[in-house]
């Protein structure tokens, strides 16, 4: 029974929203349900992505504080609500510590290194936070596989990290990996590595890595990979070497 003295009533609940298949049903339950109930406001907990579910009540999802790895991207933290008669204020707080972030750069129009350094600046730009960086590169020119092929890339990104490490806010590009149009359409026109693409993707990651997987102190670290992400990188490295080589 809602106690009309009270001016407001808040609500808290721990669980997933009916229907999203992004996340396991913990606790599920309908909007529709909330919405009925009494409550000027509902803050929402388990999802680590923030979100706004309704303004009429408001119900939120504030995510965490702090994003735990690379899936968790962009600003993590709270929302401050003012609630009055009539009105329901909200307002997000960034509170991370550092701040996961996937950023994407095509740079097909590149000719040299120096060209794909500044669209990968511009594109990464200025930061008040402190931010670890997941860098695709994307193409469909051939200059950018052959300049992976020689280290220039690798070479690139190490220099802006260190280039980054003394100011006050850093950004480090902790990860990067090469997408390009060309490779794939190079792949599907000659009938070996179209094969052997076909075999990586039947692959059972867990089967091939069983050794890795069962040693203490490897498979922590292959439990924070996508099996996606790792066949993706081993397709890319594999093509580069074979295309280049004289395999289209």
């Amino acid at each position: 029974m809602i106690d009309k003295t009270v001016p407001f009533h808040i609500a808290t609940l721990h669980g997933t929203l009916y229907g999203n298949q992004a996340h396991d049903p913990y606790a599920p339950f309908q909007l529709s349900d909330l919405q009925a109930k009494d409550f000027d406001y509902w803050g929402l907990g388990h999802i680590h992505q923030r979100e706004i579910l309704s303004t009429s009540p408001t119900i939120i999802y504030p995510g965490n504080i702090q994003g735990r790895h690379r899936h968790e991207t962009d600003e993590k933290g709270c929302y401050y609500v003012e609630l009055t008669k009539t009105t329901t204020q909200t307002e997000f707080v960034p509170l991370q510590a550092i701040e996961f972030s996937s950023v994407k750069v095509d740079v097909t129009t590149c000719e040299n290194i120096d060209d794909v350094e500044r669209i990968i600046m511009k594109s990464i730009g200025n930061t008040n936070a402190y931010k670890l960086i997941d860098l695709t590169i994307s193409s469909h020119n051939r200059h950018i596989h052959t300049m992976e092929a020689e280290g220039l890339i690798q070479e690139l990104i190490d220099i802006l990290n260190e280039s980054a490490f003394d100011l006050q806010t850093w950004q480090y590009i902790y990860q990067y990996r090469i997408e390009g149009q060309f490779v794939e359409t190079n792949v599907n026109n000659h009938f070996f590595i179209g094969e052997l693409a076909d075999t990586l993707e039947e692959m059972s990651l867990r089967e091939t890595l069983a050794d890795l997987y069962r040693h203490r102190t490897g498979r922590k670290f292959l439990d924070d990979l996508a099996e996606a992400d790792i066949k993706q990188a081993a397709k890319n490295e594999l093509f580069h070497r074979l295309l280049k080589s004289g395999g289209q």
